[in-house]
């Protein structure tokens, strides 16, 4: 009698190890991230805003929660600011989403720093970061130039 519960427990077991191994375990994909739009608008005399949009696209069959995005602005191949800004938005499976990444700009420090932009008459800017969505990280990169 507990021979055949030992030989049934044993083919459970095997029934189970190879439902298993049949079924396909889920792709984990990174989500694409894309710098749709960099715009600079004027908002005051001391400062500027550079707002950038950034296209978020998930292909994975279940939301992605954003916990921060970090970012680095070089004006003229100099580092101009840093930071990291804190998220509580999910991109929706299978979907994508807009996100905002508003920068403000000083003048005084602008023109402190970058003394070349009125020989050049342009500010050429570089755009990049990673947003983290706890498992992974997903860089992002816009370049352009701005002309004065």
């Amino acid at each position: 009698m507990q021979n055949k519960i030992t030989i049934l427990s044993l083919l459970f077991i095997i029934l189970g190890f190879s439902v298993l191994s049949s079924c396909k375990v889920a792709d984990i994909q990174s989500p694409e991230v894309r710098v749709t739009d960099s715009r600079f608008h004027s908002v005051s005399l001391s400062y500027g805003r550079l707002d950038n949009q950034l296209q978020i696209s998930n292909p994975n069959i279940f939301k992605l929660p954003i916990k921060s995005v970090s970012y680095t602005l070089f004006l003229n191949d100099k580092e101009f600011i840093a930071g990291t800004t804190q998220h509580s938005l999910k991109i929706p499976a299978g979907g994508s989403q807009m996100v905002e990444l508003p920068l403000d700009i000083q003048y005084e420090k602008l023109l402190k720093g970058l003394g070349s932009i009125f020989r050049n008459k342009a500010i050429r800017f570089q755009l990049k970061g990673e947003i983290d969505f706890g498992l992974i990280k997903v860089p992002y990169r816009k370049t352009g130039e701005f002309t004065i």
